[in-house]
């Protein structure tokens, strides 16, 4: 017997700071409802900004 889930994560997104100016930084975090078998920068869409260095502080949690 297995399981199968067929649930889709969700994912919430943190942001450390309200409001930026130029030349301001920020820490971004991302929260999945369960783990991911891979996350990445290639995932997210970024306006008027960039992101970098992203890690991984759970299996759920990332960090940029």
């Amino acid at each position: 017997n297995y399981v199968v889930d067929t649930k889709v994560p969700t994912v919430a997104v943190a942001i450390d700071k309200a409001a930026l100016k130029a030349g301001d930084t920020a820490t971004v975090t991302f929260t999945f409802s369960e783990a991911v078998a891979s996350f990445s920068l290639d995932d997210v869409v970024v306006s008027s900004g960039a992101l970098r260095d992203l890690s991984a502080a759970q299996t759920n949690r990332y960090s940029a």
